[in-house]
């Protein structure tokens, strides 16, 4: 039986609190605060409506409101200038290398199909993965992923326990590993999880084996 992992990107293999600071800033200093901040309330109003950022679709109506015509230029180049490789945690490359002496990895991630797919591909995760599956909410596809990897383990990897709690229930054969950082960690995540494993970070996959998996107890490594 082979190993599938399917890992998520915000929070998981990038830090996205420091993107959101490095945007923040960035739009500060080029729009001004009080500009920065209306267009933050585009980016909450459309998170709120949407269920996800999609910062392409939020720039046009922000640009569209002030009637701006290099607007959309101008902000535009504020996220083609970030540099997502130097948000990545700590040894998350070392950890996908790893995974990959134990079965394939493919990122399983949701947003835009603009903005989400440039930070992974501009973070190099991109090159480092056996493919990428990526949707606007990706549990609504959930089946149609699975469906590709008949016979196979499935391992999700996450840092939302909520998500892969979800996964879970629907598959129930599936392996679940929860990563306790970033912005939706909890404080005793560690103790409190419905996981299968947790982790404190990314960095600490590498200590997995294949044998972890094959039987499993709901544990921490540590």
């Amino acid at each position: 039986m082979k190993l599938v992992f399917f890992v998520d990107v915000d929070n998981t293999l990038l830090n996205n609190d420091q993107i959101k600071v490095e945007i923040k800033a960035s739009l500060t200093r080029i729009l001004g605060k009080q500009e920065a901040e209306h267009f933050w309330q585009h980016h909450d109003s459309f998170r709120e409506y949407a269920k996800l950022v999609d910062f392409p679709n939020i720039t046009r109506t922000y640009c569209a409101e002030i009637n701006e015509k290099t607007c959309s230029v101008v902000v535009g180049n504020i996220f083609n200038g970030i540099e997502f490789s130097q948000s990545l945690y700590p040894q998350a490359f070392e950890a996908i290398t790893h995974l990959k002496t134990l079965g394939s990895v493919f990122v399983f991630s949701e947003g835009d199909m603009i903005y989400q797919r440039r930070k992974i591909e501009k973070s190099g995760i991109a090159e480092v993965v056996d493919g990428i599956f990526l949707f606007e909410h990706k549990l609504d596809h959930l089946d149609e992923i699975i469906t590709q990897f008949q016979g196979d383990r499935f391992i999700f990897i996450d840092d939302r326990d909520d998500k892969l709690l979800e996964i879970k229930q629907r598959i129930p054969s599936a392996l679940t590993i929860v990563v306790c950082q970033g912005h939706y960690a909890k404080e005793d995540c560690p103790a409190n999880h419905s996981a299968d494993f947790v982790v404190g970070s990314v960095a600490e996959l590498r200590q997995f084996s294949r044998e972890t998996f094959f039987p499993f107890k709901n544990q921490s490594i540590n």
